[in-house]
């Protein structure tokens, strides 16, 4: 058998060309490597890769599968393979692994964004909107959280806070192309959604008449004589007569 440092050197070898983009070089690298030890993780791990890139997502499964089984508490691998599932279309299986994920990785916010597309995908929205807003958290200038969130209320017709999160978006990424896109989607919703105004305008409550609109009520006060109601000839002898004791009295000393 091959002495370790062989080993060794075949998988940075492999990582090298896997960095540098010449994938089938990478490839026969790390399946050298695989043929000396093939309970080694990262050896796996850099198939897995390989094959993801090259969009071969089945054998991509088998490799970072195999790396979970191996070293479990691997909390990268498990996000991989929730977001390799993610491309494959299989959303339940992903949102699974990527739960179990972000439990060995509470502060990746790579793993946080690929369960809110999981949800997204399940048109789990209530699910979805903590999982990007956790990704944010973790890493304020993600722009396609932003863009993922704004996709979401959009699809829950909650068209002003799809505005403002396509807004954050571009704020980040001007020219994040399919921000701009839905940007303009959502604020025709919005202003769709807006009540018409009402052309007839509006009428009047007669039970809540303001109090100003009201008959003013004149003040109390004594009516003068040319104001009073005429009286009948008796009641106006009466009158007089009393009127001419009162005056009568009035000049009177003791």
């Amino acid at each position: 058998m091959p002495n370790s440092l062989s080993f060794e050197d075949l998988c940075q070898t492999g990582r090298d060309h896997l960095r540098a983009g010449r994938l089938s070089d990478a490839m026969a690298a790390f399946e050298e490597a695989r043929q000396i030890n093939d309970l080694d993780a990262d050896v796996h791990e850099g198939l897995a890769t390989v094959h993801y890139m090259l969009q071969a997502y089945e054998p991509a499964v088998k490799h970072f599968e195999r790396v979970t089984r191996l070293d479990p508490r691997r909390g990268a691998s498990w996000i991989n393979l929730g977001a390799v599932y993610n491309r494959m279309g299989n959303y339940h299986k992903a949102a699974e692994v990527l739960r179990r994920a972000v439990q060995i990785e509470k502060k990746s916010s790579v793993g946080f964004y690929n369960l809110g597309i999981a949800y997204k995908q399940l048109k789990q929205w209530t699910l979805a909107i903590p999982a990007y807003r956790e990704a944010i958290r973790l890493e304020p200038r993600m722009a396609d959280a932003y863009l993922n969130l704004g996709n979401v209320y959009s699809q829950m017709n909650n068209f002003g806070q799809a505005v403002a999160h396509f807004k954050k978006a571009l704020d980040i990424e001007p020219a994040l192309e399919r921000a701009l896109r839905g940007l303009e989607k959502a604020e025709a919703g919005l202003a769709a959604a807006r009540p018409a105004p009402n052309p007839f305008g509006r009428l009047v409550n007669p039970d809540q008449t303001p109090a100003a609109s009201a008959a003013p009520v004149a003040a109390a006060r004594e009516l003068g004589d040319d104001e009073r109601p005429p009286r009948s000839p008796q009641s106006a002898r009466a009158f007089g007569a009393a009127r001419a004791a009162t005056a009568r009295g009035a000049g009177r000393t003791r």
